[in-house]
């Protein structure tokens, strides 16, 4: 669903031309970068500083090879994490409804999201 959300915004900044409005560039690099970084930060979290160095390490790169600007980055980043904060809770809130219904099947196959409903 995460990368759903990076790449449904990215194509309504295509259609709408909301960064270039502002001088600014979606990066889809990023959007997808933490998307994934929060869903291995979410399924090992001893892993975290890793996950999280590897994130701003691709954003270091990003910027030496003057592929995006720090705002295109801060501006995707922030409104991804809006997003997919988002998400996360409509769907652990899903999730509370579905085990509350005695449908453990559903919370069986959903361990990501189990994992955020016992938190």
């Amino acid at each position: 669903m995460g990368l759903a959300l990076a790449y449904g915004i990215m194509f309504i900044d295509n259609v709408y031309n909301i960064w270039p409005r502002w001088g600014l560039d979606y990066s889809t690099h990023t959007a997808v970068s933490l998307v994934l970084v929060t869903y291995l930060s979410l399924l090992v979290p001893r892993w975290l500083l890793l996950w999280q160095l590897s994130f701003f390490s691709y954003c270091g790169l990003m910027l030496y090879q003057k592929y995006h600007t720090v705002a295109d980055i801060l501006s995707t980043g922030v409104t991804l994490a809006v997003g997919i904060g988002g998400l996360l809770y409509i769907l652990s809130i899903l999730l509370k409804c579905f085990v509350s219904r005695g449908e453990q099947r559903l919370a069986i196959a959903l361990p990501l999201l189990l994992r955020i409903y016992k938190s």
